[in-house]
């Protein structure tokens, strides 16, 4: 895959709540990070959220309700990260392949 095809298949199509969408928060993560097979691939600086468009919706209503990233490749965590395994983070086996390291859930925050 080159660096354009893991950048795309690393930013769209997330399912993330409004809280975590607000960049600069507890909540909201900072980085994405890509992951195959449990190994570091590349790491991204979250800029930004956007929705699909109307278009895109028409085309594949799947996509309603979920949001792309826009971020830059972080040189410097990229080449601290790539080649790491964090399959204890993320099992081959886990249902949900998002998960937020560092990031409390609301229900953590508000237990603080």
């Amino acid at each position: 895959m080159d660096d354009e095809a893991l950048y795309v298949a690393t930013r769209q199509w997330w399912r993330i709540g409004a809280e975590r969408m607000k960049l600069g928060t507890s909540r909201s993560p900072e980085w994405a990070m890509a992951v195959y097979k449990g190994v570091v691939r590349a790491v991204y600086r979250i800029e930004r959220w956007r929705p699909p468009s109307a278009k895109q919706i028409v085309a594949e209503p799947q996509l309603k309700g979920r949001w792309a990233l826009t971020g830059k490749l972080d040189p410097e965590l990229t080449k601290r990260y790539v080649g790491s395994d964090v399959s204890a983070k993320l099992p081959l086996s886990a249902q949900n392949p998002i998960r937020y390291v560092n990031c409390p859930s609301p229900t953590q925050d508000d237990a603080k």
